[in-house]
Protein backbone atom coordinates (compact mmCIF):
# COMPACT_ATOMS: atom_id res chain seq x y z
CA UNK A 1 0.00 0.00 0.00
CA UNK A 2 1.42 3.38 -1.07
CA UNK A 3 0.34 6.32 1.09
CA UNK A 4 -0.48 9.69 -0.45
CA UNK A 5 2.39 12.08 0.46
CA UNK A 6 -0.25 14.61 1.52
CA UNK A 7 -1.07 12.31 4.45
CA UNK A 8 2.55 12.20 5.63
CA UNK A 9 2.20 14.97 8.19
CA UNK A 10 -0.81 13.56 10.11
CA UNK A 11 0.66 10.04 9.92
CA UNK A 12 3.99 11.13 11.38
CA UNK A 13 2.38 13.28 14.10
CA UNK A 14 0.17 10.38 15.17
CA UNK A 15 3.27 8.17 15.15
CA UNK A 16 5.00 10.71 17.41
CA UNK A 17 2.13 10.75 19.92
CA UNK A 18 2.08 6.95 20.09
CA UNK A 19 5.87 6.70 20.37
CA UNK A 20 5.97 9.11 23.29
CA UNK A 21 3.04 7.27 24.86
CA UNK A 22 4.67 3.83 24.96
CA UNK A 23 7.86 5.35 26.35
CA UNK A 24 5.79 6.91 29.12
CA UNK A 25 4.13 3.54 29.79
CA UNK A 26 7.56 1.93 30.21
CA UNK A 27 8.94 4.74 32.37
CA UNK A 28 6.09 4.28 34.83
CA UNK A 29 7.07 0.69 35.65
CA UNK A 30 9.21 -0.34 38.61
CA UNK A 31 11.37 -2.69 36.48
CA UNK A 32 11.90 -0.53 33.39
CA UNK A 33 14.19 -3.00 31.60
CA UNK A 34 11.75 -5.89 31.98
CA UNK A 35 8.90 -3.65 30.82
CA UNK A 36 10.94 -2.60 27.77
CA UNK A 37 11.55 -6.26 26.88
CA UNK A 38 7.85 -7.07 27.21
CA UNK A 39 6.91 -4.22 24.87
CA UNK A 40 9.63 -5.30 22.42
CA UNK A 41 8.32 -8.88 22.35
CA UNK A 42 4.67 -7.81 22.24
CA UNK A 43 5.20 -5.38 19.38
CA UNK A 44 7.15 -8.02 17.46
CA UNK A 45 4.37 -10.58 17.80
CA UNK A 46 1.75 -8.05 16.73
CA UNK A 47 3.88 -7.04 13.73
CA UNK A 48 4.18 -10.69 12.64
CA UNK A 49 0.41 -11.14 12.95
CA UNK A 50 -0.26 -8.03 10.89
CA UNK A 51 2.16 -9.08 8.14
CA UNK A 52 0.75 -12.63 8.04
CA UNK A 53 -2.84 -11.42 7.69
CA UNK A 54 -2.37 -8.46 5.36
CA UNK A 55 0.71 -9.13 3.20
CA UNK A 56 0.40 -10.74 -0.25
CA UNK A 57 3.61 -9.87 -2.19
CA UNK A 58 6.26 -12.66 -2.05
CA UNK A 59 8.98 -10.78 -3.95
CA UNK A 60 8.72 -7.73 -1.70
CA UNK A 61 8.76 -10.05 1.30
CA UNK A 62 12.21 -11.40 0.37
CA UNK A 63 13.62 -7.87 0.04
CA UNK A 64 11.96 -6.84 3.27
CA UNK A 65 13.40 -9.79 5.18
CA UNK A 66 16.95 -9.07 3.98
CA UNK A 67 16.90 -5.44 5.04
CA UNK A 68 14.85 -6.27 8.13
CA UNK A 69 17.75 -8.38 9.42
CA UNK A 70 20.01 -5.33 9.30
CA UNK A 71 17.41 -3.09 10.92
CA UNK A 72 16.74 -5.71 13.60
CA UNK A 73 20.30 -5.52 14.93
CA UNK A 74 20.00 -1.76 15.37
CA UNK A 75 16.45 -2.07 16.76
CA UNK A 76 17.54 -4.67 19.32
CA UNK A 77 20.41 -2.50 20.55
CA UNK A 78 17.99 0.43 20.60
CA UNK A 79 15.57 -1.39 22.92
CA UNK A 80 18.39 -2.48 25.25
CA UNK A 81 19.89 1.01 25.47
CA UNK A 82 16.46 2.61 25.89
CA UNK A 83 15.71 0.38 28.86
CA UNK A 84 18.99 1.40 30.49
CA UNK A 85 18.44 5.09 29.77
CA UNK A 86 14.88 5.19 31.10
CA UNK A 87 15.95 3.25 34.21
CA UNK A 88 18.54 5.90 35.09
CA UNK A 89 17.10 9.19 33.88
CA UNK A 90 13.66 10.88 33.84
CA UNK A 91 11.46 10.60 30.80
CA UNK A 92 11.72 14.19 29.51
CA UNK A 93 15.52 14.50 29.52
CA UNK A 94 16.29 11.01 28.22
CA UNK A 95 13.64 11.16 25.53
CA UNK A 96 14.72 14.58 24.30
CA UNK A 97 18.33 13.52 23.78
CA UNK A 98 17.63 10.08 22.37
CA UNK A 99 15.17 11.49 19.80
CA UNK A 100 16.81 14.83 18.98
CA UNK A 101 20.50 13.99 18.69
CA UNK A 102 20.12 11.57 15.72
CA UNK A 103 18.99 14.46 13.52
CA UNK A 104 22.47 15.97 13.56
CA UNK A 105 23.60 12.84 11.73
CA UNK A 106 20.49 11.98 9.73
CA UNK A 107 20.15 15.17 7.70
CA UNK A 108 23.69 15.24 6.26
CA UNK A 109 23.67 11.44 5.82
CA UNK A 110 20.29 11.48 4.04
CA UNK A 111 21.43 14.36 1.85
CA UNK A 112 24.70 12.71 0.84
CA UNK A 113 23.58 9.09 0.59
CA UNK A 114 19.93 9.35 -0.46
CA UNK A 115 19.76 12.76 -2.14
CA UNK A 116 17.26 14.18 0.34
CA UNK A 117 16.81 17.92 -0.07
CA UNK A 118 17.94 20.15 2.78
CA UNK A 119 16.50 23.63 2.26
CA UNK A 120 15.91 26.64 4.48
CA UNK A 121 12.64 25.26 5.84
CA UNK A 122 14.24 22.00 6.97
CA UNK A 123 17.20 23.93 8.38
CA UNK A 124 14.92 26.24 10.32
CA UNK A 125 12.86 23.36 11.67
CA UNK A 126 16.01 21.51 12.72
CA UNK A 127 17.35 24.62 14.47
CA UNK A 128 14.12 25.12 16.41
CA UNK A 129 14.00 21.45 17.33
CA UNK A 130 17.56 21.48 18.64
CA UNK A 131 16.85 24.62 20.69
CA UNK A 132 13.86 22.83 22.17
CA UNK A 133 16.12 19.86 22.85
CA UNK A 134 18.49 22.05 24.86
CA UNK A 135 15.65 23.46 26.93
CA UNK A 136 14.17 20.02 27.55
CA UNK A 137 17.53 18.50 28.57
CA UNK A 138 18.95 20.25 31.65
CA UNK A 139 22.30 18.94 32.86
CA UNK A 140 22.12 19.10 36.68
CA UNK A 141 22.03 15.64 38.25
CA UNK A 142 18.76 16.24 40.08
CA UNK A 143 16.11 13.58 39.49
CA UNK A 144 13.33 15.56 41.16
CA UNK A 145 13.86 18.54 38.86
CA UNK A 146 13.44 16.36 35.80
CA UNK A 147 17.13 16.12 34.89
CA UNK A 148 19.48 13.25 34.21
CA UNK A 149 22.82 11.98 35.55
CA UNK A 150 25.86 11.68 33.27
CA UNK A 151 25.25 7.94 32.93
CA UNK A 152 21.66 8.59 31.87
CA UNK A 153 22.82 11.10 29.25
CA UNK A 154 25.41 8.67 27.87
CA UNK A 155 22.83 5.91 27.51
CA UNK A 156 20.45 8.38 25.84
CA UNK A 157 23.18 9.22 23.29
CA UNK A 158 23.70 5.51 22.63
CA UNK A 159 19.97 5.19 21.97
CA UNK A 160 20.32 8.11 19.54
CA UNK A 161 23.05 6.36 17.53
CA UNK A 162 20.94 3.25 16.98
CA UNK A 163 17.89 5.39 16.24
CA UNK A 164 19.70 7.13 13.39
CA UNK A 165 21.07 3.83 12.10
CA UNK A 166 17.76 2.00 11.77
CA UNK A 167 16.07 5.09 10.28
CA UNK A 168 18.55 5.09 7.39
CA UNK A 169 18.27 1.32 6.95
CA UNK A 170 14.48 1.58 6.72
CA UNK A 171 14.64 4.25 4.03
CA UNK A 172 17.18 2.30 1.98
CA UNK A 173 14.98 -0.80 2.30
CA UNK A 174 11.93 1.07 1.06
CA UNK A 175 13.83 2.44 -1.94
CA UNK A 176 14.66 -1.19 -2.83
CA UNK A 177 10.98 -2.16 -2.85
CA UNK A 178 10.59 -3.55 0.67
CA UNK A 179 7.06 -4.06 1.96
CA UNK A 180 6.26 -1.99 5.05
CA UNK A 181 4.42 -4.75 6.93
CA UNK A 182 7.06 -7.42 6.40
CA UNK A 183 9.93 -5.01 7.04
CA UNK A 184 8.35 -3.90 10.29
CA UNK A 185 7.58 -7.48 11.35
CA UNK A 186 11.09 -8.71 10.59
CA UNK A 187 12.92 -5.93 12.40
CA UNK A 188 10.71 -5.86 15.50
CA UNK A 189 10.40 -9.62 15.90
CA UNK A 190 14.14 -10.22 15.52
CA UNK A 191 15.06 -7.28 17.74
CA UNK A 192 13.14 -8.57 20.75
CA UNK A 193 15.30 -11.69 21.37
CA UNK A 194 18.34 -9.45 21.77
CA UNK A 195 16.54 -7.42 24.43
CA UNK A 196 15.55 -10.66 26.19
CA UNK A 197 19.12 -12.01 25.99
CA UNK A 198 20.58 -8.94 27.68
CA UNK A 199 17.87 -9.00 30.34
CA UNK A 200 18.55 -12.71 30.96
CA UNK A 201 22.24 -12.05 31.54
CA UNK A 202 21.38 -9.32 34.03
CA UNK A 203 18.78 -11.47 35.80
CA UNK A 204 21.07 -14.41 36.55
CA UNK A 205 20.30 -18.15 36.43
CA UNK A 206 17.51 -20.17 38.06
CA UNK A 207 14.51 -18.51 36.41
CA UNK A 208 15.49 -14.90 37.05
CA UNK A 209 14.40 -13.74 33.61
CA UNK A 210 11.00 -15.44 33.81
CA UNK A 211 10.40 -14.07 37.29
CA UNK A 212 11.21 -10.51 36.24
CA UNK A 213 9.01 -10.66 33.16
CA UNK A 214 6.10 -12.17 35.08
CA UNK A 215 6.44 -9.65 37.88
CA UNK A 216 6.57 -6.69 35.49
CA UNK A 217 3.59 -7.89 33.47
CA UNK A 218 1.44 -8.71 36.51
CA UNK A 219 2.15 -5.28 37.97
CA UNK A 220 0.76 -3.43 34.94
CA UNK A 221 -0.63 -5.67 32.17
CA UNK A 222 -2.86 -3.10 30.47
CA UNK A 223 -0.20 -0.34 30.11
CA UNK A 224 2.30 -2.85 28.70
CA UNK A 225 -0.23 -4.31 26.25
CA UNK A 226 -1.22 -0.80 25.19
CA UNK A 227 2.46 0.09 24.93
CA UNK A 228 3.08 -2.88 22.61
CA UNK A 229 0.22 -1.84 20.34
CA UNK A 230 1.37 1.79 20.35
CA UNK A 231 4.95 0.72 19.55
CA UNK A 232 4.11 -1.37 16.48
CA UNK A 233 1.54 1.10 15.13
CA UNK A 234 3.95 3.99 15.65
CA UNK A 235 6.66 2.26 13.62
CA UNK A 236 4.21 1.30 10.88
CA UNK A 237 2.89 4.84 10.47
CA UNK A 238 6.42 6.22 10.23
CA UNK A 239 7.38 3.65 7.60
CA UNK A 240 4.30 4.32 5.50
CA UNK A 241 5.07 8.06 5.61
CA UNK A 242 8.70 7.35 4.71
CA UNK A 243 7.62 5.79 1.39
CA UNK A 244 7.01 9.26 -0.02
CA UNK A 245 9.28 11.31 2.23
CA UNK A 246 12.95 11.26 3.23
CA UNK A 247 14.26 9.52 6.32
CA UNK A 248 15.49 12.76 7.87
CA UNK A 249 12.20 14.57 7.12
CA UNK A 250 10.14 11.84 8.77
CA UNK A 251 12.51 11.57 11.74
CA UNK A 252 12.51 15.33 12.30
CA UNK A 253 8.73 15.66 12.21
CA UNK A 254 8.31 12.46 14.23
CA UNK A 255 10.55 13.97 16.87
CA UNK A 256 7.75 16.31 17.79
CA UNK A 257 7.31 13.38 20.17
CA UNK A 258 10.02 15.14 22.19
CA UNK A 259 7.31 17.61 23.13
CA UNK A 260 4.66 14.94 23.64
CA UNK A 261 6.92 12.93 25.99
CA UNK A 262 6.95 15.40 28.91
CA UNK A 263 3.22 15.89 28.45
CA UNK A 264 2.74 12.12 28.76
CA UNK A 265 5.13 12.23 31.71
CA UNK A 266 2.98 14.88 33.34
CA UNK A 267 -0.24 12.95 32.76
CA UNK A 268 0.96 9.37 33.33
CA UNK A 269 4.10 9.51 35.47
CA UNK A 270 3.46 12.74 37.36
CA UNK A 271 6.74 14.44 36.39
CA UNK A 272 6.36 18.18 36.89
CA UNK A 273 7.30 20.57 34.08
CA UNK A 274 9.25 23.78 34.56
CA UNK A 275 8.88 27.01 32.58
CA UNK A 276 12.03 25.99 30.72
CA UNK A 277 10.45 22.68 29.72
CA UNK A 278 7.28 24.37 28.48
CA UNK A 279 9.45 26.73 26.38
CA UNK A 280 11.20 23.72 24.88
CA UNK A 281 7.87 22.09 24.07
CA UNK A 282 6.73 25.27 22.30
CA UNK A 283 9.89 25.37 20.16
CA UNK A 284 9.48 21.72 19.19
CA UNK A 285 5.89 22.29 18.08
CA UNK A 286 6.97 25.35 16.07
CA UNK A 287 9.58 23.15 14.36
CA UNK A 288 6.93 20.57 13.54
CA UNK A 289 4.63 23.24 12.06
CA UNK A 290 7.44 24.69 9.94
CA UNK A 291 8.47 21.31 8.58
CA UNK A 292 4.88 20.19 8.09
CA UNK A 293 4.11 23.17 5.86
Amino acid sequence: MIVDPALSVPLVLLSAILHAGWNAAIRRQKDVQAATSIVAVGSGLLAILGAFVLHHEPEAARTSFKWGLVAAAAEGCYFVALGQALRIGPLAAVYAISRGAPLLFLWPASHLLLGEEFGWRAGGALSLLLCGLVLLSPVRADQQAGTASKAGLVWALIVAVFNATYSLVYKVALTHGADVLVLNATSLSLASPLALLVLARQSGPHGGLKARLQSAFRAAPLPLIAGSVACVVSFLLALYAMQGRGAAWVSTLRNSSIAFAPLWGLLVVGERLSTRAWSGILLVFCAALLLGR
